[in-house]
């Protein structure tokens, strides 16, 4: 397979695959576990023990201030409930344009970008989550594992801690707010960094989870699992240490939860249309070297990705969130049938007037077949309005006889009384008449069907007539079949 085709079927994959699988992380972020709604039912406890085990509860009190954490390169962190460490290295990085053109850059990275430039390049430093074994609120001991916090880190200065042992032994130096494993002042290719961020121990806090033999564990009856899952944060876990007491506590959840709902929601939404383009783009590549036309197709690909992406993104939002949310689907659908079912009264009570109208004008009742017959001899005195009927108009007037299972020999008789009408100065209604009275006939014979207004838009258009023209004519026949009695 040619490089061509083969970056052409990467880019359908990479494009195809892109729209499934934030579609799938947009569906998941609608149904995600709702940790406020649940943090909200629990127990609130003034006294540690007077809980059941396996109660959901609360409990507000003073946290640690002197709370130590283990820093491995650092000696201790005091005064942080969890802090993370983040390892980059200074390498090179691959980039390859859509003509196979590689070129080389290189800067700060989280990992080894894997190409020649990086051969015999190792990574030490590595990324890790630090936290104690434990929490303590007052008296209550609060189990570290599956910990989850609502409030945002910050970057952690290191100039008031010390390197540690295994941190001096690897010959870290401190720069700024950066743990350095570098043999020079500069940047050179191979060097190493670390750096901190964290969440400072509250003065007042409040924790939500489950009671068990006198301590807080993890309520996971609702745990997700899957990398899906992981990618938008819903662990679907109960157990969060949050500050401030119970009512800022649970405020702070519920932004935090809206925070991550809105911000998946965008970028879900940004991949989808990013997906469509990279497919669209795979056939526009063809014009890419034509002049002019070239800038058009990469333009055109981009619109085509957000005109398919958002409807997409907003169509799987909106089913997912009423799937989540089953009153609001079910409130939701009782108003669409109530709302189908009023309109549909009101066209069988229109319908009703204007057939009455109808019957008295011809002063008989007219069945289904003679209501067809008028239509089609207004169709034919609104066609040759203007002159006699041109053979396409013919052929229109033929289809329309044959979608109802008419011979032509019926047909032209129709035509015939039609012509004869007009011949013989009985027929003296102007155009516009003729197709008031054909819409009439039309909403008298029920519903109006799509064959049906094309119909009308058809012959009205060879009148002169356009849509406007021809709306405006039907809210009149509707509207007169409103004020008659």
């Amino acid at each position: 397979m040619s490089r061509a085709r083969k970056n052409k079927f990467r880019g359908i994959v990479f494009g195809v695959g892109l729209v499934a699988l934030s579609m799938a992380a947009l569906w998941k972020n609608e149904t995600r576990y709702n940790y406020y709604r649940s943090a909200k039912t629990t127990t609130p406890i003034e006294a540690i023990g007077s809980a059941a085990p396996g109660t959901l509860f609360s409990y507000t009190g003073n946290p640690d201030q002197e709370l130590t954490i283990e820093g491995d390169y650092i000696q201790q962190f005091v005064g942080y409930l969890i802090v993370w460490r983040s390892a980059e290295i200074y390498s090179w990085v691959e980039n390859e344009d859509e003509d196979g053109a590689v070129t080389y850059s290189r800067g700060w990275h989280s990992s080894i970008d894997s190409n020649s430039r990086n051969a015999g390049i190792r990574q030490v430093l590595k990324n890790q989550t630090l936290k104690p074994s434990e929490y303590r609120i007052d008296d209550l001991s609060i189990v570290s594992k599956q910990i989850e916090f609502v409030e945002s880190p910050i970057r952690i200065p290191l100039g008031n801690f010390s390197i540690g042992s295994k941190g001096s032994k690897m010959g870290l130096s401190k720069r700024r707010d950066f743990l350095y494993d570098s043999q020079s002042l500069g940047e050179e290719i191979g060097d190493e960094r670390v750096s901190y961020r964290g969440i400072t121990v509250p003065e007042v806090a409040t924790y939500f989870g489950k009671y068990d033999s006198g301590k807080g564990i993890a309520e996971t009856k609702d745990m997700r699992t899957g990398w899906i899952n992981r990618m938008i944060k819903d662990s679907g876990i109960l157990h969060h240490l949050v500050a401030g007491d119970r009512t800022i506590a649970l405020k702070s959840m519920k932004r935090h939860l809206n925070r991550l709902k809105w911000m998946v929601r965008g970028i879900g939404t940004a991949i989808v249309c990013c997906g469509f383009a990279c497919f669209f783009s795979v056939f526009a590549r063809l014009f890419f070297n034509v002049p002019f036309v070239g800038d058009l197709a990469e333009k055109g690909a981009i619109l085509m990705g957000i005109v398919m992406g958002i409807p997409v993104a907003l169509l799987t939002i909106a089913s997912a969130y009423l799937i989540a949310h089953p009153l609001i689907l079910i409130t939701f659908l009782f108003l669409v049938v109530g709302l189908i079912y009023k309109v549909r009264n009101q066209q069988v009570a229109q319908q009703v007037v204007i057939k009455s109208k109808v019957d008295k004008q011809f002063a008989t009742t007219l069945s289904d077949l003679e209501m067809k017959e008028k239509q089609f001899i207004e169709l034919v005195q609104i066609a040759r309005s203007d002159a006699d009927l041109a053979t396409s108009e013919t052929k229109f007037l033929y289809q329309w006889g044959k979608k109802h299972k008419w011979s032509r020999e019926k047909c032209d008789d129709l035509i015939a009384k039609a012509t004869s009408h007009r011949s013989a100065g009985v027929e003296n209604q102007t155009t516009e008449e003729h197709l008031l009275q054909l819409i009439t006939l039309i909403l008298a014979d029920g519903s109006v069907t799509a064959h049906e207004m094309q119909s009308v838009r058809y012959v009205a258009a060879k009148a002169g007539y356009d849509r406007a023209g021809i709306q405006k004519i039907i809210d009149h026949v509707r509207k007169l079949s409103a004020t008659i009695p």
